[in-house]
This record gives structure tokens, sequence and C-alpha cells, in this order.
């Protein structure tokens, strides 16, 4: 049988100083952050890679549309999408420069 005493098991070696390291706080080295330029390389390999299905999806709709709605309802129903579109665009656009690194400085500069 085993002895179940500890014997094998090691205590860690305190350090002889003048204080106990364990009452002394562990400074935690900072957390490296990524670079505005490597988030901004980030988002447009994922906008190059959203680009062709977003495009492809953009002109799917419209033939959809023309299929499933009658024929004399297609124009208004056209005219909603693009506006959506557009609304969509310009919502992304906002979004997208309100969580810029530059935005931030131009508004703490304030």
């Amino acid at each position: 049988m085993t002895e179940e005493t500890g014997a094998g098991l090691q205590q860690p070696a305190v350090p002889s100083g003048t204080g106990n390291s364990a009452t002394q706080p562990v400074k935690d080295s900072p957390k490296p952050r990524i670079s505005e330029d490597t988030l901004n390389l980030f988002r447009i390999i994922i906008c190059g890679g959203l680009l062709l299905p977003v495009v492809q999806l953009y002109f799917t709709i419209p033939s959809a549309i023309s299929m499933w709605v009658a024929d004399q309802y297609v124009p208004f129903v056209n005219m909603i999408y693009f506006a959506l579109v557009i609304a969509g665009g310009i919502w992304l656009l906002r979004f997208t420069f309100r969580f810029s690194e530059e935005e931030h400085k131009r508004l703490q500069g304030q």
C-alpha cells in the first residue's frame, strides 16, 4: 500500500526575506492590445470575403420579389427594398465610424 502522509508532495519554497510573498500583491503584466492597423486589416479581409455574397444577395432579392409578388406591386416592393438597403448602408457606415479610434480621439479632445 502507499502512504498517504504526503511524503511525496513537495511544498513550494518560501523565499527568505523581510516579508511573506503571499501577502505581497503580484503585478500582472498588461494584456497586449491589438493595434488599430491590425484591426483595420481584419476588417478589410472580412469585408472582402463578404463582398461577393452581399452583391449576389443584392441582385437575387429583386428577382425573388418579382417571382413572389404580384406584377402590379413589384415596383412598390422594390422601392421599399432599395430604401431599406440605402438606410442599412448609411447606418452601417455611421456604426463603423462611431467605433473608430480616430473618432474616440476626436471626442476626447473636445
